[in-house]
């Protein structure tokens, strides 16, 4: 026993130069059989876990700052004022006014959760209605929203391609164990104090693992949730270290451990490969395994290069979406989870779970005793932050979302030249962050041809948004339009398209009216996916951001 502990000291210290030679050999033996797929694997997984080490360094050595746990908290009158709100019960009192009364609700403004769309599909679209649209004989109506029938209608087409209940709702001991295996008995979960260690001790027995796994799988059978399920606390924490405004605060949940970790399992795994096995991830989504921001933000300033090679007019605009997580209605939801294998009663499970939720608070003062809940009339919606189904809840809706999108023409096709292979990108998508892109590289387009095909594809995607219970953020979003022009000598210029008032941008909003955006010119750089770009390529603000990093 001494010395096998000695020797797990020894691989903890120096384990990082073993791994690597492992992986150099299943590089070395997987070109040796010429097989391109694993070679792409673990070259993927190596350039992975090389920046992963790189960045923990960086990290360390700087000691980035970390948001607090809310204490005194400020909040924006309507006049503009931002007045300091303190005391255990007034800044649970706000939060739970701001924060859970309003977000929560925000998926209502979908058209599916009003009128005639709401009593054809509920809440759970286990409804007649439902089932004919997955079918593809459900008959819609003629004043529909648009964004609403190109959801469903991909919806349909999923349901042709993937067979009903692929994602089988069984939960075995075997996955019970896998699950728990080498999780951190540290993280915070529970609030009925079956926290992981519980579920880790259990794995030591099959009886047990047998146990828990029962219970999963019968409500992914039978689409209930367990009693204690039905609690969750919300962590309020700083987005910025020294900034408490509410509307800057990050909610994280903590869920029931084992109810997270089973629809972790259900849509984070099984339903997400199935959509990888049916080649349904779109390449427009860089928040896909074995991709990085790293890579969004390269296939940007790749885009800027290729249409400044090419002196042909091209446009980019930031879509940010409001609340993703929190503004997903759960009529869309379930019916794209359906289309994609999931079988109804895992849907109901988790959606059901959501909607009864009954939020405490855990705040610098503690967990609250109070709590808010949904209203008998109209329920929480959303994923919540901190779900074990989140990540790949708002994956499923952008799948639908870029195929509905690419299937009006949006987007771009890039072709190699060497290979004469060709890819089409409709965006440039990591989680929320959003880049909708048009370049015309096989017709000649002049700058009101871009600019009134971008104008569509922001409308079409906003439109789309909307359907799903999201909405584009006017304040954050902003556009680039990028033309060319020459002098007398034949020298190519950026023409100044953020001048003219017929290049404007506009974004739709939930009451049919439009917002203006931002129209920047190719010099200004904005921050996306952690990068300072700008389509002339300049890096003036970037490095003078990295200056003063340094100098703090």
């Amino acid at each position: 026993l001494k010395h096998a502990k000695s020797k797990c000291k020894y691989f903890r210290k120096h384990g990082g130069r073993y791994r690597r030679t492992h992986l150099n050999n299943r590089l070395s033996a997987a070109r040796d059989r010429r097989d391109e797929e694993t070679e792409k694997r673990v070259l993927d997984i190596i350039r992975l876990e090389k920046e992963r080490s790189r960045w923990r360094r960086y990290k360390h050595a700087t000691g980035k700052p970390r948001g607090r746990s809310a204490r005194i908290v400020q909040a924006t009158e309507s006049d503009g004022r931002v007045v300091d709100i303190e005391g255990q019960e007034t800044v649970e009192d706000a939060i739970w006014d701001r924060i859970h009364r309003q977000h929560f609700y925000c998926s209502e403004a979908a058209p599916i959760c009003s009128g005639d769309l709401r009593g054809e599909f509920g809440y759970m679209t286990n409804t007649p209605a439902a089932r004919e649209v997955l079918q593809g004989t459900y008959l819609f109506p003629p004043n529909m929203h648009e964004g609403t029938r190109d959801i469903l209608e991909e919806c349909t087409r999923l349901r042709s391609i993937i067979p009903a209940n692929s994602a089988s709702g069984v939960y075995t001991p075997e996955n019970f164990q896998n699950s728990w295996t080498g999780v951190n008995e540290r993280v915070s979960s529970s609030p009925s104090t079956r926290h992981f260690g519980h579920y880790i001790a259990a794995t030591r027995s099959y009886l047990l693992s047998q146990l828990h796994s029962l219970v999963i799988s019968i409500a992914n059978k039978w689409g209930f949730a367990l009693e204690r399920w039905l609690r969750g606390v919300s962590c309020m924490l700083e987005k910025k270290p020294g900034v408490s405004l509410i509307e800057k605060l990050r909610a994280i949940v903590l869920l029931e451990a084992d109810y997270n970790k089973g629809i972790k399992e259900m849509f984070g795994m099984r339903m997400l490969t199935i959509a990888r096995q049916h080649g349904l991830m779109p390449e427009s989504i860089f928040s896909e395994r074995g991709r990085t921001a790293d890579d969004g933000g390269l296939a940007k300033v790749l885009f800027y290069d290729i249409s400044r090679q090419a002196r042909v007019p091209a446009s980019l605009t930031s879509a940010d979406a409001k609340n993703c997580f929190d503004s997903i209605a759960h009529a869309i939801a379930s019916i794209i989870f359906q289309s994609l294998g999931v079988t109804p009663g895992s849907t109901e499970s988790m959606l059901e779970t959501i909607q009864n939720m009954k939020y405490f608070l855990r705040t610098a003062y503690g967990d609250s005793r109070r709590c808010a809940g949904s209203r008998i009339e109209v329920k929480f919606q959303g994923m919540c932050q901190g779900s074990g189904a989140a990540s790949a809840g708002w994956c499923a809706v952008s799948i639908v979302i870029v195929r509905a999108h690419e299937r009006k023409g949006h987007g771009a096709t890039f072709a190699c030249p060497v290979s004469n292979r060709s890819i089409k990108l409709a965006a440039i998508m990591f989680v929320d962050d959003t880049d909708l892109i048009h370049i015309n590289l096989a017709a000649e387009e002049d700058v009101d041809d871009v600019h009134h095909a971008m104008q569509e594809s922001i409308s079409n995607w906003g439109e789309l948004l909307i359907a799903s219970g999201g909405s584009l953020n006017p304040d954050k979003c902003f556009a680039y339009l990028i033309s060319y022009w020459w002098t007398a000598q034949g020298k190519w210029r950026y023409a100044t398209n953020e001048d003219k008032e017929e290049h404007g941008f506009h974004v739709p909003l939930h009451d049919s009216n439009y917002a203006p955006i931002r129209h920047l010119g190719v010099d200004k750089a904005e921050e996306t996916l952690g990068i300072l770009s700008c389509p002339s390529g300049k890096q003036t603000e970037a490095i003078r951001k990295m200056q003063d990093k340094a100098d703090e």
